[in-house]
């Protein structure tokens, strides 16, 4: 009896440890943010400064729908096993092409129903144009009665009574004709309308069409058969990439040293051991709110299609003077601090307790030298974040990418 109370113990102790156990709170541990780092070092010139360039396309068209509707067809052409597939980026349209269509079935009813209706008023002022004729010889001959019947009641020659009927004859084809006629401008205003929602109906059946306004290279392919495009949806991107924009920024201090039209010539890791000229063809009249830095545009030839949209590429503009060493970091390190909207910060990455820990540090900045600027506030050696600044916290651990 007594094993049996001892058994039943335990049973009863185990249960209460089970439920605890499933009462008990299971601790998730919070992601730790992946950043990227820097170190802060020196920078020095000897009079050439080296900036860095992107290549972008030139004055790219967004091709968008004005209708809504299923995509039907994309534009096909051969691909290099010879086979036809569906256009997609780096192929090359002529201007006019279709591009895409969507589905016109119920365009071309509308389209349908505005020529039946625009033939209607066109039969029906026919046959008003018709009457008139007729109404205006009826109007004629009664003037011509009217006319006889006033000499021969003037002349004592016709009853009162017959010449009131030839006066009301007369009131009564004029009124004829006068009704005919309303009739025949207002069905003359029933076509011009109908003719009008003609032109609409065919335009809007154009517009399920996707047209290349121009030759080009479709940069980007955003559709597929099957997909439902609403107005406004973008298909294509299309650019002209017989020529392409070379984009840098330059510092306000070497912002004097640069004009429209001057010929400069840039490089890049791709194609190296190449040189390619270009002109400036803008700048821009205000700087980067963050970088303080101003855009330069130029204008690349790029017959052989060498160049490629989104390349890196480099170029060098001399200064007025070589730069002693200067503490630099990265313009992509610089960020705007919580507590002070106006000033500038870098996130700085020490080691506590074996953590990385992100900790705000307000700066000072000085001239940029292409992707570098000069800072006040942090020291040769030290880490700062370049990559998801913005999103960590001052005291946050950090999980560094290599």
């Amino acid at each position: 009896m007594k094993v049996t109370q001892c058994g039943l113990l335990i049973a009863v102790l185990t249960l209460f440890g089970m439920l605890a156990g499933c009462g008990r709170e299971q601790k998730v541990e919070t992601p730790l943010t992946p950043v990227q780092v820097s170190v802060v070092k020196t920078y020095s010139t000897s009079g050439t400064v080296r900036y860095s360039a992107s290549i972008v396309a030139d004055e790219p068209v967004s091709l968008a729908f004005k209708n809504s509707g299923y995509i039907v067809a994309i534009h096909q052409v051969k691909g290099f096993d010879g086979r036809l597939r569906n256009v997609q980026e780096g192929d090359w349209v002529d201007s006019g092409t279709v591009l895409a269509r969507i589905r016109d079935s119920d365009y071309i009813t509308v389209v349908e129903q505005a020529k039946s209706q625009l033939a209607e008023s066109k039969s029906a002022l026919a046959a008003t144009e018709s009457q008139l004729v007729g109404a205006r010889a009826t109007l004629l001959k009664s003037q011509e009665d009217y006319d006889r019947a006033v000499n021969l009641f003037n002349a004592q020659s016709m009853t009162k009574s017959n010449f009131e009927q030839a006066k009301t004859k007369l009131d009564n084809s004029q009124s004829q004709v006068d009704a005919l006629q309303s009739q025949a401008d207002a069905g003359r205003s029933k076509i011009s309308l109908a003719q009008a929602q003609l032109e609409q109906a065919v335009i809007v059946l154009g517009d399920c069409y996707l047209k290349a306004p121009r030759r080009g290279q479709i940069l980007q392919c955003k559709i597929e058969v099957g997909d439902m495009a609403g107005a406004g949806t973008v298909g294509f991107v299309l650019s002209d990439t017989s020529t392409v924009k070379t984009v840098f920024g330059v510092p306000d201090r070497t912002l004097a040293k640069v004009h429209l039209g001057d010929r400069l010539t840039i490089t890049t890791e791709g194609l190296p051991g190449q040189e390619f000229p270009g002109t400036v063809t803008r700048i821009y009249p205000a700087a980067d709110s963050t970088s303080r830095v101003f855009d330069v545009e130029l204008a690349m030839p790029n017959s052989k299609q060498l160049l490629k949209v989104g390349m890196i590429a480099a170029l060098e503009l001399a200064e007025e003077k070589a730069l002693g060493p200067v503490t630099v970091v990265p313009l992509s390190a610089i960020i705007r601090p919580k507590d002070n909207p106006q000033g500038f910060a870098v996130m700085v990455v020490t080691d506590e307790a074996g953590r990385p820990v992100a900790r705000s540090r307000t700066v000072t900045l000085g001239d940029a030298y292409g992707n570098l600027i000069v800072v006040s506030g942090v020291q040769t050696g030290e880490r700062v974040v370049t990559t998801g600044g913005a999103m960590v916290r001052d005291g946050e651990t950090v999980r560094i990418l290599q």
